[in-house]
């Protein structure tokens, strides 16, 4: 995984969506729910877990 810190001006048309004390599944669930607001057919691109520092995909 890429060690360099994901940065807000790196996300272009970012949506943001905050939760707390959720796993990842739970997450993902609401975040399809909000991409449905926005799109009829919505496909998970990217995500950034910032709790662990993890991000996909792995480039900055």
């Amino acid at each position: 995984m890429d060690p360099r810190p994901v940065k807000k001006e790196m996300l272009v048309g970012l949506v943001s969506l905050h939760v707390e004390a959720v796993d990842f599944s739970v997450a993902k669930f609401l975040s399809e729910n909000k991409a449905r607001d926005l799109l009829q057919d919505p496909l998970l691109l990217a995500w950034f877990d910032k709790k662990q520092g993890k991000h996909f995909p792995d480039t900055c």
